[in-house]
């Protein structure tokens, strides 16, 4: 959490903002960063950029003044160890306020270590498309528990590997704290060789469609989760799980969902998704049916000529 102070008198003092905070080294105990580089961040509309420096003092502190701060924009202070690149929270700076900045904790680097947690699990089927396949949005919550920052060993091994549906097209990595270029997909198989930070869960997310003819798809549970969420927009469609999972209508964005919830799932449990065949889904009905009015509205009309007609 930030906080922000009143200045003092001086020239900042109504139109000035000074943005404070520590960097601290964590390997078991806090221990200051003396003489770490503390970079600032500006992240606005019309810019995105690093636009101040600094050495943290005995104390690992840093300190940074802002003659104009921008109150449309976010701040950030960075700090780097052993290649790896640490940002604070995005904060804002209000004129006249000094902004006390939570402590950047910084960590080692290791290869090794306690296996990477799935926190948490959504899953967002959306409805057919015009050709049947449908979209899937795939998001993942994973956390490192140890006290060092797991990186790749090399370009084969990843930092975590996760399972997909099988057969599944056209994967693509979204927006999330994994850049695309750190990700890939082998096989049936989604691997991460971006670094996962300790503290946080770190969100991975990615997207794919499932094929026209699949009716069954399987969404493999290849490690413990923490939570899960499956959300199917066509209502229809229903999950199977080998453990329990609630079922609840929801809204999104004004569009009813079916959920399925579980507060946790084990390594192996199965979740099948059954989905209904696109040819009873009722915009496939709708040229049948205007094709039906329109002999309807023909036949029609051709009795009433005929009745007009003198025998």
């Amino acid at each position: 959490m930030l906080a922000l102070t009143a200045l003092g008198s001086g020239s900042l003092a109504g139109q000035g903002a000074v943005l404070s905070g520590r960097v601290v080294y964590a390997r078991g105990r806090s221990v200051a960063v003396v003489g770490g580089r503390a970079v600032l961040h500006e992240v606005s509309m019309t810019r995105q950029a690093a636009i101040d420096s600094t050495r943290t003092d005995a104390a690992g502190r840093y300190r940074f003044r802002l003659a104009n701060p921008d109150t449309g924009a976010l701040y950030l202070v960075s700090s780097m160890r052993d290649g790896i690149v640490y940002f604070t929270q995005p904060l804002r700076a209000a004129p006249g306020h000094t902004v006390a900045v939570d402590s950047l904790l910084v960590y080692d680097t290791s290869s090794t270590g306690s296996p990477i947690r799935v926190e948490r699990l959504l899953v967002t089927i959306a409805k057919a498309r015009s050709d049947g396949s449908r979209d899937v949005l795939h998001v993942l919550e994973l956390r490192n528990p140890d006290l060092t920052t797991r990186i790749a060993p090399d370009t084969v091994r990843p930092t975590w590997r996760g399972l997909l549906p099988s057969g599944v097209l056209q994967f693509q990595v979204g927006e999330s704290d994994f850049s695309p270029q750190a990700v890939s997909r082998r096989g049936d198989s989604v691997l991460v060789f971006g670094p996962v930070q300790p503290g946080v869960a770190r969100q991975l997310t990615f997207t794919y469609t499932i094929p026209a003819d699949r009716r069954e798809v399987v969404l493999p549970v290849d490690q413990a989760v923490g939570q899960a969420h499956v959300l199917f927009e066509d209502t229809a469609a229903t999950l199977d799980a080998s453990r329990p999972m609630t079922r609840s209508p929801e809204l999104v964005d004004g569009r009813p969902f079916a959920r399925y919830s579980s507060a946790a799932l084990p390594a192996g449990t199965s979740l099948v998704v059954h989905l209904p065949s696109d040819r009873a889904a009722p915009e496939r009905f709708v040229p049948w049916l205007v094709g039906g009015m329109i002999a309807a509205l023909l036949l029609g009309l051709t009795v009433a000529l005929r009745r007009r007609i003198p025998a």
